[in-house]
């Protein structure tokens, strides 16, 4: 009997349609098994796992019992039944080919029909009508994944996502209206025109100017946009023409890049073009434009550069200094296998792309400067710093500094780092560096970027005279009474002296109609300055709040 009886094994997908239907029907076949056996008699979990296919039996190899096997696989394929959407199932059901099929299909519908009184016969129509009848598909679906089923409590969960739904509209970024204007016929364009915008929320609003994320035009329907049968062609552009001298120029730039392995040959979908740059000496650079292709599509790396001021007066409180200058320093950083083909170029009548950090891409400079202060950092490098690629080693004495010049020459040996001798200065005690000159623990602006201000002529207008100014408040920090008294002389002599933490402070304040200024000293000589201009409610206070709020800002700052 019990071979009669015998099911066959059970390799049912529990994503089918009929999944829980061919379950319930194997599970019935399993059990008349079980039953026409002798009780007791067999291990009813044994016979349960001979019956379940591969795949259906790593989801009870946890189950302790035969009752806990069973109960996993009902979960398995008896999903539970929104009793909301079974009923809108049910009423939109259509005869397909046979009326009794149709009439099978209804009977067998799983709407939880119970014996209710009128006001709940009532409350249930209105709640598959409300569902029904919701104009967001989001809130929909997420009402009909709630377990709750009572009209009161899909009101307030539609409620919540309605509101949410507002908030996160009024995030949108509206487009600029000159975009959206251009971008419109001469009809659109006359409604934007009468539009108002008080006859619109400020959703609404930001809807309709938001953009196409395929075609970059005004809002529109899918299926009305231009782009959705073109081919993109975004990640190359157009070739360019050279002179004879310049494709020269390039040709042998490439053929030295490929020597050195900084780049290599590519069949990357991406193509910048090259561009020759030349400098007051009239010499050739080489220069990749990816301004066109990676550098729109792009995310900011936001890792930041080390202040030049607080850079300055860190260094000043060394007397000796070393400078040092990595070569090619960018080139030096290698680029990971999947991020090479994004910075693809045409050159010399080939693709390329680079093997390690091309000078011009955007987080190039972030990117660089994260490796050397992790440089730093991790060789615990006393007295060295950096700003990009200009490194310098410096020490209160002579031994400290070459003690400190010693680690640093050894730690990037072992980093692999590659110095530009040329560019080098060893054991020097005045140092040039990012517009400065320090020297005995003064900061003077460095001479060399003087010239500007030496050949400058005397204003004859007001756009002269506002140049003038802007030129004289970039130096304004080393010049005392700068606001009653300047003179070029003034500014080449002029040092901001290095703060002793060992010496004491003085904070000198002042407040005018318009502004606010203060001045940090030590033994007389000025270390810091401070200035900002008034708010116009911040004018109206009276003198002595002003001159209160600059002493609060002076210590605040």
């Amino acid at each position: 009997m019990e071979r009669l009886l015998k099911p066959d094994k059970l390799d049912v997908d529990p994503n089918s349609p009929s999944a829980a239907l061919e379950w319930r029907h194997w599970r019935a076949t399993f059990e008349n098994f079980l039953a026409a056996l002798p009780p007791n008699a067999v291990d009813a979990k044994a016979l349960l796992i001979n019956h379940v296919s591969p795949r259906i039996f790593s989801t009870l190899a946890g189950s302790s019992s035969y009752e806990d096997a069973m109960q996993t696989l009902k979960e398995m394929f008896e999903k539970p039944v929104n009793e909301v959407h079974a009923r809108h199932r049910l009423a939109t059901r259509k005869q397909l080919a046979v009326t009794g099929r149709l009439l099978t299909s209804v009977e067998s519908a799983e709407c939880s029909f119970k014996a209710v009184s009128a006001s709940q016969y009532q409350e249930e129509l209105v709640r598959d009508a409300f569902v029904s009848g919701l104009q967001s598909q989001t809130i929909r679906q997420r009402l009909l994944e709630s377990k709750a089923c009572d009209l009161a409590s899909l009101l307030d969960i539609a409620r919540v996502l309605d509101s949410a739904q507002k908030s996160v509209e009024t995030y949108l970024v509206p487009m600029r209206a000159d975009t959206t204007v251009a971008s419109t016929g001469p009809e659109d364009r006359r409604e934007l025109d009468n539009a108002s915008a008080l006859e619109e929320p400020c959703a609404a609003l930001a809807m309709k100017k938001t953009r196409c994320f395929f075609c970059g035009l005004s809002k529109h329907e899918r299926t009305l946009c231009p782009a959705r049968d073109a081919v993109c062609r975004r990640c190359t552009t157009r070739s360019r023409r050279f002179s004879r001298e310049d494709m020269a120029f390039i040709w042998s730039e490439v053929q030295r890049l490929l020597n050195e392995g900084v780049i290599e040959h590519s069949n990357s979908p991406w193509r910048a073009q090259v561009l020759v740059a030349r400098d007051e000496k009239r010499k050739s650079r080489l220069v990749i434009d990816y301004f066109q292709t990676i550098h729109r599509f792009t995310l900011q790396d936001s890792y930041p550069l080390p202040r030049i001021d607080s850079l300055a007066h860190s260094l000043a409180k060394y007397r000796f200094f070393s400078s040092i200058d990595l070569k090619s320093a960018y080139h030096q950083v290698p680029l990971h296998p999947q991020d090479k083909p994004f910075t693809a170029f045409e050159a010399a009548g080939g693709l390329y792309q680079f093997t390690r950090v091309p000078f011009g891409v955007t987080n190039g400079v972030a990117c660089f400067q994260r490796i050397i202060d992790l440089f730093i950092k991790d060789e615990h490098l006393e007295g060295t710093f950096a700003y990009l690629d200009d490194i310098t080693v410096c020490g209160s004495t002579q031994a400290e500094h070459d003690k400190n010049l010693e680690n640093f020459l050894k730690a990037a040996q072992r980093w692999n780092f590659t110095l530009n001798k040329d560019k080098c200065t060893f054991s020097t005690r005045k140092l040039r560096i990012l517009g400065y000159e320090i020297e005995n623990g003064e900061i003077r602006p460095d001479p060399t970027r003087l010239q500007p201000l030496r050949d400058l002529p005397v204003p004859k207008d007001k756009k002269s005279l506002q140049r003038t100014l802007g030129l004289f408040a970039y130096y304004s920090q080393w010049i005392f009474n700068y606001s009653t008294k300047l003179l070029k002389r003034d500014i080449e002599k002029s040092a901001v002296q290095a703060i002793d933490e060992s010496l004491p402070f003085e904070v000198e304040t002042d407040a005018s109609e318009v502004a606010l200024a203060a001045v940090l000293n030590q033994l007389g000589k000025p270390v810091a300055f401070f200035s900002r201009t008034l708010q116009p409610h911040e004018r109206r206070y009276a003198a002595v709040e002003k001159e209160a709020q600059a002493v609060v800002e002076a210590v605040r700052h």
